[in-house]
């Protein structure tokens, strides 16, 4: 996790995680869920059962 954040405080912008990156890693490291990226702008959804 702390290899997350001194990625996202990487002093060139261009190196630094995008937010859905982050929001996958953080779900993956932390075993949070069940939840889904949604299409508009990553938007976290919680996923309903019988979706996907």
């Amino acid at each position: 996790m702390a290899q997350l954040a001194k990625a996202c405080i990487n002093r060139d912008p261009k190196r630094r995680p995008t937010m859905r990156s982050v929001v996958v890693s953080a779900n993956s490291k932390l075993k949070v869920g069940p939840w889904d990226l949604g299409e508009s702008m990553g938007l976290l959804v919680p996923r309903h059962e019988g979706t996907r």
